[in-house]
C-alpha cells in the first residue's frame, strides 16, 4: 500500500515506485491511487512520466485492462484534451492486438466524434463483455451476456424484457453498461432470497447497497427504484420507517430533512468543528448555504455562539447577493433567521429585507413560488413587520395570487381587520365573464360568503363554475382542475344542491348535461352523483331512465383508440407524475396545513375515478366502422342535412358515444342534437336545441356516410 510519506520524500517516492513496477503482478491499485495524491501535491510532470513509464510496462506483460486503467488517469490529469484520444487509441491498438480487440476497436472508431473520457468508457465496456457478465441498458433494462460475436461484431443478451437480443459492437459499446457484483441488481440476479430476507431484516444494508450501485438519489427516486426492482409498493412505508432508524445512527450516512434533497454516501463521518465552519465561511451560494444551514441545526440541537456569527455572517451576504432578484431566496433566508432568532438579536437585518418583500411586485412573486407552509410563516412575519403595508400590498395583488396564496392572503387580511375592505373588492369582480379563477375556487371551498359578503346565490356560483369548466384552457388549468375535483366529493355537492332550489338544481344539471367542460364518462359520473342525492333531477334528463340502458353503447374506432390511449397515458404518465407530486408536497412538512399535498391528493382521487370509469367504459362501449344503415329514418351512421328557420342549411353526421368533431359536423349519437333528431324522416319539423316552438327545424335529406366521414372513422 502506497505510504503517505512518499509524497514528502521524492527519493523514496521514485525508489518505491520502480520497485513496483518490477513486482508481478504489478500492484496497479496502489499505484496509481499514489500517482494521483503527487499529482495533487505539485508533482505533475514527474507523475505523467511515471504514468508513460507504468503503461509501457503493461503493454509488455500484456495487461490490457492495467494500461486502460493508466489512460483514464492520466485522461483526467488532461482534462480531457482532443489530442490525447491519438495517444489512447494508439495504445490500445497495441494492447487489444488479437481479432477480437481489433473488432472492438474498429467498432469504437466507427464514431469520430465523442470525447477521450467516452472513448475510453466504451473500450472498458467491450472489453467487459465476457460470457455470464452483467449489464443495463437504457431501453432493455437488466440483461446478462450471453455470447460474443467478433466475426459479425455481435454481443448477443439475455434481457429481463427481451432473451437473446443481439446488439451490434458499436451498439452495445454506446448504450450498454456493466455492473459489478456487488450492484443492487446483481444480487437481486445471483441471490434473489438473500434480497428478500435483506429487505424485511436489514432495510438500512438495502439502502447503502442502492446507493453505492445508483449514487447519491432522494427519498422519492430511491422509493421508485426499490419498489419497481426490488419489493413492492405496498411495502415501501413500513420498509423506509426502518430503514431510517437504522441509518439515523450511521455518520457515513447522509440522510437530509428535506425529502427532495439527495441521501449520499459519506467516505468519512461529518464534523460540525472549526474545520466545517471554515469551509461553510467560503461558500457564495445562496442555495448552497441555506442547505448547509439545514445541515448544521439537523445535525447540532444548539447552536454556539460561534455558530450563530458564522451562520448570520453567511445569512447577510446571502441577502446582499440576492438583493431583490430571487424574492423565494430572500424568503428562505427570512424565514431560516427567524426560526434561529437571529432576527431579534440584530445579527441578521431582516427589516430590511422586509421592507423589500413588501413591495407589491416582490410579494407577489416572492408567494408564488412558495408551499403554503412558507406562505403562511411569511405571511406572519411580515404582518408582526408592517401589518399596515402588508394588508395594502395583500389587496392589491390579491386577484392575480395563485390558489393557494390566495387562501392564506384572505385568511391573513381577515386577521389584520381588512374583511370589509376584502369583501368589497371581492364583489367588484365576483360574477363578471372573465371570472377571476383562484378566486371562485376560494368561494366554492367557502360557500358561506357568498351570504356573509353579499356575493349571490348558490345557484350564481354554479353558473361561473360550469362557465369555467367550459374553459380549460390557459395558465389557470391547474386550478380549474381543482375545481373539477369539486364535483368527486359527495359532501361538497351536497351543500351546494342542498343551497338551490327545485328549478335551480334542473338548471344545473341540465348545464352540466350540455357543457364542453367534462368527457361523456366524467359527465355521467357527476351527474349520477347528483341524482343519487336528489333523486328527483332524473325527472330532468330526457331520453334517460330504462331507455339509455338498452341504447346500443358503440363509437367510431377511432375514437376507439383515442379512448384507450387516454387510458394508457393516464395510467403510464399522470398518475405515475401524480405520485411524484404527492412525494414532493410531503416534503413540505406538516400534512394537515399542506395545501399541495392535499391538492396533489385530490387529484390522486379523481386520477383513480377516472381510470375506472374509463376502464368501465372501454369494457361496455365498442368500436365500430358504421357499415351502410338504411337512410329511410335518421339514425346511428347517417347523416343528415337540416334547413332551419331562418333558412340557413346545415349538415350533421351522427356517430357514437364518444365521437365528436365541429368543423366536419360529426356529433355524438348521444348528445342532445342527436336524441331528438333519431327516429325522425325527410319532410319532418323537429324542435332542435336552440329552435322555438314556432320556429321548428325541417329534415331535407337524410344521406348515407361520405368518403370523408369514413376517413375520419378510420383516423387517417
Amino acid at each position: 500500500m502506497p505510504l503517505p510519506e512518499h509524497l514528502n520524500d521524492p527519493a523514496r517516492l521514485e525508489k518505491w515506485f520502480f520497485d513496483s513496477i518490477e513486482v508481478d503482478p504489478v500492484p496497479i491499485d496502489d499505484i496509481l491511487s499514489t500517482l494521483v495524491e503527487a499529482h495533487i501535491a505539485g508533482e505533475s510532470e514527474r507523475c505523467e512520466e511515471w504514468a508513460e513509464l507504468l503503461q509501457e510496462t503493461l503493454l509488455e506483460k500484456k495487461d490490457k485492462h492495467s494500461v486502460l486503467a493508466v489512460l483514464a488517469v492520466r485522461n483526467n490529469w488532461l482534462r480531457d484534451r482532443p489530442e490525447f484520444r491519438n495517444i489512447c487509441k494508439d495504445t490500445m491498438a497495441r494492447a487489444l492486438d488479437d481479432r477480437k480487440g481489433k473488432a472492438y476497436l474498429a467498432s469504437i472508431e466507427s464514431n469520430g466524434k465523442i470525447t477521450t473520457s467516452e472513448y475510453i468508457r466504451r473500450v472498458q465496456v467491450l472489453m467487459g463483455l465476457e460470457e455470464g457478465a452483467l449489464c443495463t441498458e437504457k431501453t432493455w433494462g437488466f440483461g446478462v451476456v450471453k455470447r460474443i460475436d467478433d466475426f459479425y461484431k455481435k454481443v448477443s443478451i439475455d434481457f429481463k424484457k427481451k432473451p437473446g437480443h443481439e446488439l451490434s459492437f458499436s451498439y452495445a459499446a454506446e448504450t450498454l453498461n456493466l455492473i459489478d457484483p456487488d450492484h443492487l441488481l446483481a444480487l437481486r440476479h445471483n441471490d434473489s432470497s438473500r434480497l428478500k430476507r435483506m429487505v424485511e431484516d436489514s432495510p438500512g444494508d438495502i439502502v447503502r447497497i442502492a446507493l453505492r450501485s445508483y449514487g447519491p438519489m432522494s427519498a422519492p427516486v430511491l422509493q421508485e427504484l426499490l419498489t419497481s426492482e426490488v419489493m413492492g409498493v405496498g411495502d415501501w412505508r413500513q420498509f423506509w420507517e426502518h430503514a431510517r432508524r437504522e441509518l439515523k445512527s450511521d455518520p457515513l450516512i447522509d440522510v437530509p430533512t428535506r425529502r427532495n434533497d439527495p441521501i449520499r454516501l459519506l467516505e468519512t463521518a461529518k464534523t460540525y468543528g472549526d474545520e466545517w465552519t471554515h469551509e461553510f465561511q467560503k461558500i457564495r451560494d445562496v442555495s448552497a448555504i441555506l442547505a448547509g444551514i439545514e445541515e448544521l441545526c439537523r445535525e447540532t440541537a444548539t447552536l454556539h455562539e460561534q455558530q450563530r456569527k458564522v451562520v448570520a455572517e453567511r445569512l447577510n451576504f446571502s441577502i446582499k447577493a440576492v438583493k431583490g432578484s430571487e424574492p423565494d431566496q430572500l424568503v428562505r433566508v427570512t424565514l431560516v433567521a427567524s426560526k434561529l432568532g437571529l432576527d431579534g438579536d440584530g445579527l441578521v437585518d431582516t427589516a430590511r429585507v422586509a421592507d423589500t418583500l413588501l413591495e407589491q411586485k416582490t410579494l407577489k412573486s416572492a408567494c408564488s413560488g412558495l408551499p403554503a407552509r412558507d406562505v403562511e410563516a411569511l405571511l406572519a412575519f411580515l404582518a408582526q413587520h408592517d401589518s399596515e403595508r402588508l394588508s395594502l400590498s395583500l389587496i392589491e395583488t390579491l386577484f392575480s395570487l395563485p390558489a393557494h396564496v390566495l387562501e392564506l392572503a384572505i385568511e391573513r387580511l381577515c386577521m389584520l381587520g381588512q374583511e370589509e375592505e376584502l369583501s368589497g373588492r371581492v364583489r367588484s369582480v365576483f360574477g363578471i365573464r372573465e371570472m377571476v379563477l383562484p378566486l371562485l375556487y376560494y368561494v366554492c371551498n367557502h360557500p358561506e360568503v357568498l351570504e356573509n359578503w353579499s356575493l349571490g346565490s348558490t345557484s350564481d356560483l354554479m353558473i361561473q363554475v360550469v362557465e369555467a369548466l367550459n374553459k380549460r384552457t390557459g395558465k389557470d388549468r391547474k386550478t380549474i382542475k381543482l375545481i373539477a375535483i369539486k364535483f368527486d366529493d359527495t359532501g361538497w355537492l351536497e351543500r351546494i344542491l342542498d343551497g338551490m332550489n327545485d328549478r335551480e338544481r334542473v338548471d344545473l344539471i341540465s348545464r352540466i348535461r350540455s357543457s364542453r367542460g367534462w368527457d361523456e364518462s366524467t359527465r355521467r359520473s357527476v351527474m349520477g352523483r347528483m341524482i343519487r342525492i336528489v333523486p328527483e333531477l332524473q325527472r330532468a334528463l330526457a331520453g334517460g331512465g330504462e331507455e339509455e340502458k338498452k341504447r346500443s353503447l358503440l363509437t367510431s374506432w377511432r375514437s376507439y383508440r383515442e379512448r384507450q390511449e387516454q387510458l394508457r397515458e393516464l395510467i403510464e404518465v399522470h398518475i405515475p407524475q401524480n405520485s411524484k407530486d404527492i412525494g414532493h408536497a410531503r416534503s413540505y412538512g406538516d400534512l394537515r396545513e399542506n395545501f399541495e399535498y392535499h391538492s396533489a391528493k385530490d387529484q390522486q382521487a379523481l386520477l383513480m375515478r377516472r381510470k375506472a370509469e374509463w376502464e368501465k367504459d372501454l369494457a361496455e362501449v365498442h368500436g365500430t366502422d358504421f357499415p351502410e344503415a338504411s337512410i329511410s329514418k335518421i339514425c346511428m351512421g347517417t347523416g343528415v342535412e337540416l334547413e332551419r328557420a331562418d333558412g340557413t342549411r346545415e349538415r350533421y353526421w351522427i356517430l357514437g358515444e364518444w365521437d365528436r368533431d365541429e368543423a366536419l359536423g360529426v356529433i355524438s349519437g348521444r348528445s342532445e342534437m342527436a336524441r331528438r333528431l333519431e327516429a325522425a324522416s325527410v319532410g319532418d319539423n323537429i324542435q332542435l336545441p336552440g329552435d322555438s316552438e314556432e320556429a321548428r327545424s325541417l329534415v331535407i335529406e337524410i344521406l348515407p356516410l361520405d368518403e370523408k366521414v369514413r376517413a375520419w372513422i378510420s383516423g387517417t
